[in-house]
């Protein structure tokens, strides 16, 4: 359909020759399209058949966003099943905007130390750099151009190239971003680059800030801008702001629910819409009434319930809840009849020495067994890098280590922003080496937690359990032997 999209679209502004030839023979642009069509239309001209090929290029368009669709509780991308194999992707580079840089951000960290809470700087001026974002953005390339901004750029797109190539490695195929920012940065190459490995983006139009100072045309902005991209399966109308919709339902948090799924609606009416709620049974699952308080604030609005509910104890031993959250989602799904998405799966750093170093395999296995059943659609892990400063600087301290990885510190051209390849957490992983910036000592000592996890989904000779990983065991119905058998 993108190719006739095309076509149609160079139609309309070429003028009279190709207008002819596809009024003369409308099928060889368009496949199939009935003969009784081609004759009505070469007594058309101007206006006429340019209001006609409008309607076409319409229709095509509509149909282009159709591209994720669920029936009967079944996801479907392009006409066929798809399983979740997501990775949360928020990036915290300790390279760019340089060490150079003198200037602090909004919440006193300084930008010389690498990386910065509000991700998106843009240089006014030489030597300035302010920044407009509502959050942690690392989706947008800068609009104005400048040699810095350029720069950054350019940086950016290299980390997403190392990033994205290593989450496709690991059989990856959607991503879970939690913050963009609609002001002065352009997302569309990212899609493109999640697009071009067969990724799907589950994209954020309602961020934290927006959630607390709701801005309708900065979240159509955002909806408009990615509409009609490949690489969308889904938009997220807020993340984890349980509390306050269902204790406060006509708050300033649940009205920005409630109108930032209605833009959805509204600006990409085929587009899938989720909530991500807390793993709280007592809000999302039913109740003695045999009701969901948050399905019943959410109603039609969402197409499917994330629930980030992957903290529920080490899969490998039975003191885990996994089974019963699959007996809550079935319950949930089929009194109103939309399906479930596991949001987050993870560890926090502290229970990292608690846990089977293959306990993501465990919880695959579980996810392979039960998720049919329980219309559940998928599982996305929490998280592909760690997120020291950002965590830090927000005051908290228990998940600034639960990545596959990490970025290091720059050692070559500090004051440049130079795209810094990520350490991956192997089992020989020892944590973030010191780094020593002009006088200044950093250290991360708890930076050592995960060692070993990255081998849970990067595994070229899977030995018993790690058959259950993205790369071997996919979905449901195509799970490896190996996988089955433990």
């Amino acid at each position: 359909m993108v190719k006739i999209y095309i076509i149609l679209f160079e139609l309309i502004h070429s003028g009279g020759h190709l207008t002819g030839m596809f009024c003369h023979n409308a099928s060889a642009f368009w496949p199939g399209i009935s003969q009784k069509m081609n004759a009505p239309m070469i007594a058309m001209k101007g206006s006429a058949v340019k209001n006609i090929m409008l309607g076409m290029v319409g229709i095509v368009a509509v149909a282009s966003a159709q591209a994720a669709t669920i029936s009967n509780m079944q996801l479907n991308v392009d006409g066929q099943p798809f399983f979740v194999r997501g990775m949360v992707y928020s990036p915290e580079s300790r390279a760019f905007p340089g060490n150079s840089i003198k200037s602090s951000s909004q919440y006193g960290w300084q930008y010389g130390k690498g990386g910065w809470l509000c991700m998106a700087a843009n240089q006014y001026a030489v030597g300035d750099w302010q920044s407009p974002c509502n959050d942690d953005d690392a989706f947008g390339l800068l609009t104005i151009n400048t040699d810095a901004n350029n720069q950054y750029n350019a940086a950016l797109k290299s980390q997403w190239q190392f990033d994205l190539d290593d989450m496709q490695k690991m059989g990856v195929n959607t991503l879970r971003l939690y913050n963009v920012n609609p002001t002065g940065k352009r997302h569309t190459d990212f899609l493109d680059a999640a697009n071009s490995r067969g990724m799907k983006v589950i994209y954020p139009v309602l961020t934290d800030y927006l959630s607390k100072s709701y801005d309708d045309s900065q979240v159509r902005s955002l909806i408009r801008e990615t509409c009609q991209h490949p690489a969308i399966l889904a938009y997220t109308v807020g993340n984890e702001f349980d509390v306050d919709l269902l204790n406060d339902p006509n708050g300033i948090r649940a009205q920005a629910v409630r109108k930032a799924a209605d833009a959805v609606r509204q600006e990409c009416p085929a587009a899938l819409v989720t909530y991500a709620a807390v793993d709280d049974p007592s809000k999302w699952a039913l109740g003695s009434d045999g009701k969901s308080r948050l399905m019943e604030f959410l109603g039609n609005r969402v197409d499917f319930l994330t629930v980030n509910a992957g903290y529920r104890g080490d899969p490998s031993t039975p003191a885990n809840s996994y089974d019963a959250l699959y007996s809550q989602v079935t319950a949930l799904t089929q009194a109103y009849q939309k399906p479930f998405l596991i949001g987050e799966v993870g560890v926090h750093d502290q229970d990292d020495h608690l846990y089977n170093r293959r306990w993501f395999n465990w919880f695959w296995k579980k996810a392979l067994e039960r998720s049919t059943a329980a219309n559940n659609l998928g599982a996305v892990f929490f998280e592909y890098g760690d997120e020291p400063i950002k965590k830090s600087v927000a005051g908290v301290s228990n998940d600034m280590f639960m990545g596959l990885t990490t970025a290091a510190w720059p050692t070559v051209s500090p004051d440049r922003a130079t795209a810094i390849a990520n350490l991956p957490k192997t089992a020989s992983y020892a944590g973030i080496p010191t780094y020593v910036d002009s006088g200044t000592n950093i250290t991360w000592p708890n930076s050592a937690v995960g060692a070993g996890r990255y081998e849970m989904f990067v595994q070229s000779i899977p030995q018993g359990i790690e058959w259950c990983s993205y790369a071997h065991s996919p979905g449901p119905g195509r799970v490896a032997a190996g996988c089955s058998a433990n």
